[in-house]
C-alpha cells in the first residue's frame, strides 16, 4: 500500500489493514470495524473487508485441502516423533491411546453428554451478554476519560474503537469472576460452542447479503492486488519458511497457521484435523496454546481493531515502521526461545 497502491492509484491508507482484517480477523472483524471505517473516511471499508474475508475463507479451504493432498502424496505428513520407538516404519499406538486421540480430534463422540437444557442455554446467553455489556461499558469509560484528558478530538478517536476487542476483555472478566467464585460449571462449553456457531452463521449470511457491490467495483484493483499479495505471502510462508522453522511435524504445524492466517482460527483447526486426524503430531496443543497469546492482540484482537485508528492518527509510514519493529521483535523472541529449547 505504501510503495505501490498509494502512489499509483491514490488508494486510502486505511486499506492497508484489509489483509489483517479480512484474512486474520474474518467476517466478524470486518463487520465489527464497519463503523470505524466509515467514521475514519472509508465508507467502502466494511464491504471490502467482508469481501476479503470471503476470499480468505474460500481460498483457505480450497488451497489448504490441495496442500494436504500434495503433502500426503509427498509424504510430508505423519512424521514419527524420534523420541518414540519405531517398528517397521510404523508408529506403535495402543487401542486406548488411539481412542483418546480420536476423542481429542473430534472424530468420535466422547462420553460427555452433548445435550443441553433451556435453562443452561439461557444462562450461557446471559453470560455472553454480560461480557458484551462489559465491553460497551469499558468503551464508554474510555471515551469519557479521553474527553476529560484529551478533549473532543481524543474522544472522537477513541469512539472509533470497535466494541468487540473490549467485549473480549469483558469475557475475560466474566471468566475470572466465575473462577474466583468457583462457579465455572455455569459456563457450558457445549452451549457456548453452539451459540458461537449460530452467531457466526448468521453473521456471515447477513454480511454476504449486505455487500455493496458498487463500492467493491470502484476499488477492485487495489482489492485484487491486496488479496493476491496476501495469498502469495501465506503460501510462500507455508512452503518455504515453515520447513525451516519447525523442527518436527512442520506440515501439521504450518497448515494450521496457514489456515488461520488465510481464513480464521476455525479454518486452521479444520485443515489440521484433515492433515492429522488422530493428533499424533501434537500440533493441536501447540496451536491452541499459541492462540491464547495471539488472539487477544491479532486475528481480530486489539492490534487489529486499533490499526485503523493508528493509521489515521500516525500516518501509514510511522505505523508501518512500528509494525515492522514489533514483527522483528516477535521473530527474534521466538527464535531465541527455540534455540534455548
Amino acid at each position: 500500500m505504501l510503495l505501490v497502491l498509494q502512489p499509483l492509484f491514490g488508494t486510502s491508507p486505511l486499506m492497508a489493514a484489509l489483509i489483517e482484517v479480512g484474512f486474520e480477523g474474518g467476517h466478524g472483524t470486518a463487520a465489527g470495524l464497519g463503523t470505524t471505517f466509515r467514521e475514519l473516511g472509508l465508507p467502502a471499508g466494511e464491504t471490502l473487508g467482508l469481501a476479503m474475508a470471503t476470499v480468505g475463507v474460500l481460498t483457505a479451504v480450497l488451497l489448504g485441502s490441495t496442500l494436504v493432498v500434495i503433502g500426503r502424496g509427498r509424504q510430508w505428513l505423519a512424521r514419527v516423533d524420534p523420541a518414540r520407538p519405531v517398528s517397521g516404519g510404523v508408529d506403535p499406538i495402543s487401542a486406548e491411546e488411539r481412542l483418546n486421540l480420536e476423542r481429542a480430534a473430534g472424530t468420535v463422540d466422547s462420553d460427555t453428554p452433548r445435550s443441553m437444557t433451556i435453562d443452561a442455554l439461557t444462562l450461557n446467553v446471559a453470560l455472553a451478554g454480560g461480557a458484551v455489556g462489559l465491553g460497551v461499558l469499558l468503551k464508554a469509560l474510555l471515551t469519557g476519560f479521553g474527553a476529560l484528558l484529551g478533549g473532543p478530538d481524543t474522544a472522537s478517536l477513541i469512539q472509533a474503537i470497535p466494541v468487540f476487542p473490549l467485549a473480549m476483555v469483558g469475557g475475560l472478566i466474566v471468566q475470572v469472576v466465575l473462577q474466583r467464585s468457583q462457579q465455572t460449571d455455569l459456563a457450558s462449553p457445549v452451549a457456548q460452542a453452539s451459540l458461537g456457531s449460530v452467531s457466526m452463521d448468521l453473521l456471515i449470511t447477513a454480511a454476504m447479503a449486505s455487500l455493496n457491490l458498487p463500492l467493491l467495483e470502484e476499488n477492485w484493483i487495489p482489492f485484487v492486488a491486496l488479496a493476491v499479495t496476501g495469498l502469495t505471502w501465506n503460501v510462500c510462508a507455508f512452503l518455504l519458511i515453515a520447513p525451516r522453522i519447525f523442527r518436527d511435524h512442520w506440515f501439521e504445524r504450518g497448515i494450521a497457521d496457514f489456515g488461520q492466517g488465510t481464513g480464521v482460527t476455525a479454518t486452521g483447526l479444520l485443515l489440521l484435523r484433515m492433515a492429522d486426524p488422530l493428533g499424533r503430531s501434537r500440533a493441536m496443543e501447540a496451536f491452541s496454546f499459541k492462540q491464547l497469546l495471539f488472539e487477544p492482540f491479532l486475528g481480530g484482537g486489539l492490534v487489529t481493531a486499533l490499526s485503523l485508528v493508528l493509521i489515521a492518527g500516525w500516518g501509514l509510514p510511522l505505523f508501518s515502521a512500528a509494525a515492522l519493529a514489533l514483527t522483528l521483535a516477535s521473530l527474534g523472541f521466538g527464535l531465541r526461545l527455540g534455540r534455548a529449547r
